[in-house]
């Protein structure tokens, strides 16, 4: 079995790198490199153990992952499962982000419909209005003509026609506005 030492001599010189270019890789400490001596005594053995933090920097110098170095087997289910604990973490957020949207949506109904009542309510007051004024012009053309006009009658069946009509109009106009088949 390869030591490490072996191994990091081994994946240096398969990557072209001279003790010395590998050493200067190697941070160490406020921006100082292990030295030659030191690195020489991991390869060859004569320093048998290593920290962690120094055979992170080696790895890295080296570019190749600690566990590689190490000879450190990860399971393939661990792999797996930090996959999915990634994969759960990135679902709770969109969820988050969907509930945010889906809230936002909510609100936004809850404003359209308030809207969407105001002006129809207010449609109505306006459409009494031009029936009170239709009816006090031609009220004014019959009297001119000597003829009593049946308001009362008149002003029943125009206000239920025009109604008729206009919920007719106002609600397909607010469903094609809303993208809904019904507003009731």
């Amino acid at each position: 079995m390869e030591t490490i030492g072996e191994k990091i001599k081994r994946v240096r010189k398969s990557k072209g790198l001279s003790l010395n270019g590998l050493a200067r890789l190697i941070v160490i400490k406020d921006d100082k490199t292990i030295s030659n001596m030191a690195l020489s005594k991991v390869e060859t053995g004569e320093t048998k153990s290593i920290t962690i933090d120094l055979g992170k920097k080696i790895a890295e110098a080296l570019e190749i992952s600690f566990n590689e170095l190490f000879d450190i087997e990860v399971p393939e289910n661990a792999r797996n499962e930090e996959v999915l604990k990634a994969n759960i973490e990135n679902l709770q957020k969109l969820n988050a982000e969907q509930k945010q949207l889906l809230e936002l949506r909510n609100e936004m109904l809850h404003h359209y419909e308030t809207l969407y009542t105001m002006i129809y309510q207010q449609s109505f007051t306006i459409i009494d209005d031009a029936i009170s004024l239709t009816i006090s012009e031609l009220s004014g053309i019959y009297k001119d003509a000597n003829i009593e006009f049946p308001i009362p009658e008149f002003k029943k069946l125009v206000m239920e026609q025009m109604r008729s009509k206009y919920i007719d109009f106002f609600t397909v106009m607010f469903q094609k506005m809303a993208g809904s088949k019904n507003l009731d």
